[in-house]
């Protein structure tokens, strides 16, 4: 509600006080604006009832006065009522007249939906380097008083060294730095592996009392979806949220991306999915990630993936989709993999602190990364990509890694239809019985009977393996393994064969976080009743054949 300033109100505030005085400790800083309204957070040392003015920029007179109408010292006020794409300024008081710092702060409403041409700015992983992360914010605020201010900003994650540590170290480490930028801009998180524990449930309770986003969307703070002009931003989860195939959060994201009609589509998360890290720790991203995201957003027309998690600035692209890390806001820097390093889908990189700067204009999306010395890392321009007609949900070809695979690499089994899509869920699964396993899996679902080894049918390092299957199909064989703390064998490789076929390749690898307690595909076949098909394996220990579990699946038209 609006309320005018007068000296009626002004007298109840004063008397509705309690005595001592009173200091803002953090903020204040704006959140969730849009084009008629905006959030104003702050927090005071002790519980007190606190005011809000808002004026438009340069006026003389408040046009409201909000009041925090409970003794509280978390702070959080709706401004209403604003108009769009208008300069306004606020102040924070208390008591009669006394305002809790000393200048109007500025800030713009969201553009006009027609709007031609805005920038934004985006930024992330500060953990607990708040030197750094305050080098990166002056950098910022340097650009913006040249150019003018960005719209908003992008955070990708990781705002402070532990969010939910004992001790509170949201101020020191995150809002002290930041404070001169998002006291006027807007920030837009997204969660970090640092928001919360890393132990279930992956609850970021600091986080989500932090921030305010807009969850009209998603009805979840957890991940949410904005629009500003022809740019539709789908902020999601990659931390404590389940992301894969058939999750909530992934129905969630595919309606976002097949219902807009914007042309630009961008995803941020944390987590990367293509990301060539040289040091420590090689590493080309989230292969998981790369199963269950990269076929909606190859089909669903996403132009731009940005996250951050590695510490360092890295520009992939990866069949037509740009993937920007940005993860150079103040934690301890990586190496990236460098064009001409060996891997072909990396476009620039750079080690060192940094932020990116985007101007949309029409149908283009221009990007500058500047160091925090303001020096140009790299630039490029981005022409927004189009929804992909979806093909046939039956028709199924195997499309598998060439001969080329050698054991102890990282390749990806997939099974793609005739239009080169991944797999989808089956129509009708009927499930097999799940053999020969060692019940090292930790989900019950997973877990069969017998050994790791092949049993009886084994002859060396192969062995045959007969789908229980009652009717002729299309069926979908996959294989669990042994959680990785059991093998010796860092990966396991396996050539599949089926009759008089041509050999089939697919690899399954054993990591800690996928062995045990997940299904990998091996490929598509179509069976009758009494096939047989052989697994060979092809690993260091030649003499094991790490599976733990076979599944069949059989996949046919709706009736």
């Amino acid at each position: 509600m609006r309320v005018l300033v007068s000296k009626l109100f002004i007298a109840a505030i004063a008397l509705a006080a309690p005595a001592g005085a009173q200091e803002i400790i953090r903020g204040p800083y704006i959140q969730n604006l849009r084009q008629d309204s905006v959030e104003i957070f702050w927090r005071t040392d002790v519980e007190t009832e606190t005011w809000a003015a808002v004026r438009e920029k340069g006026a003389s007179e408040p046009l409201a006065v909000y009041m925090s109408n409970v003794p509280t010292a978390h702070h959080q006020q709706l401004v209403p009522r604003l108009e769009v794409d208008t300069w306004y300024e606020y102040r924070i008081g208390h008591g009669e007249d006394e305002f809790l710092h000393e200048e109007w702060i500025p800030f713009q409403t969201l553009p006009p939906d027609d709007v031609d041409v805005f920038e934004f700015a985006l930024y992330g992983d500060h953990r607990n380097f708040p030197e750094h992360h305050r080098a990166v914010v002056d950098a910022i605020i340097e650009r913006a008083e040249e150019r003018g201010w960005p719209r908003f900003i992008i955070e990708t994650g990781d705002l402070t060294g532990q969010g939910e540590a004992p001790v509170d170290p949201w101020d020191e480490q995150f809002f002290e730095p930041a404070q001169p930028l998002i006291q006027r801009v807007n920030l837009y998180p997204v969660i970090g592996n640092h928001e919360s524990a890393i132990h279930w449930p992956r609850i970021p309770f600091r986080y989500f009392e932090n921030f305010s986003v807009p969850t009209e969307n998603s009805g979840s703070k957890y991940y949410y979806s904005f629009r500003v002009g022809d740019l539709k931003f789908i902020m999601m989860d990659s931390w404590s949220s389940d992301w894969r195939r058939g999750s909530k959060q992934w129905h969630w994201a595919v309606s976002q991306l097949r219902e807009t009609d914007a042309p630009w589509k961008i995803v941020a998360f944390h987590h990367p999915m293509y990301s060539y890290r040289a040091a420590p720790n090689p590493t080309p991203g989230d292969l998981e990630m790369r199963e269950h995201l990269d076929p909606i957003f190859q089909e669903l027309g996403v132009s731009l993936v940005v996250t951050g998690h590695n510490h360092f600035y890295q520009r992939v692209e990866a069949d037509g989709i740009h993937h920007i890390t940005s993860g150079g806001g103040g934690a301890p820097l990586y190496t990236p993999a460098l064009p001409g390093e060996g891997e072909d889908r990396v476009k620039a990189g750079a080690e060192t602190y940094h932020y990116l700067w985007f101007r949309a204009e029409g149908d283009e999306l221009t990007m500058w990364a500047w160091d925090y010395n303001n020096d140009l890392l790299d630039t490029a321009t981005f022409t927004p990509r189009r929804m992909q007609d979806i093909g046939p949900e039956i028709n199924f070809t195997r499309r598998l890694p060439d001969e080329g695979m050698t054991a102890g690499k990282m390749y990806v089994v997939e099974s793609r239809d005739a239009d080169g899509h991944l797999t989808p869920e089956p129509l009708y699964a009927e499930q097999g019985e799940m053999i020969y396993s060692s019940v090292k899996s930790s989900v019950p679902e997973l877990r069969g009977r017998g050994t790791r080894y092949a049993g009886a049918d084994q002859t060396g390092t192969q062995f045959t393996f007969q789908p229980p299957i009652e009717e002729e199909g299309t069926y979908l064989l996959s294989v669990t393994t042994p959680g990785a703390g059991s093998v010796g064998a860092p990966y396991s490789l396996f050539e599949v064969t089926q009759g008089d076929d041509d050999l089939i390749r697919g690899r399954v690898r054993l990591h800690y976080d996928t062995t045990g307690h997940r299904w990998h595909d091996i490929g598509l076949f179509d069976l009758v009743p009494g096939d047989t098909v052989t697994f060979i394996q092809v690993d260091f220990e030649p003499d094991r054949f790490y599976a733990d579990a076979i599944k069949v699946t059989r996949y046919h038209e709706e009736d």
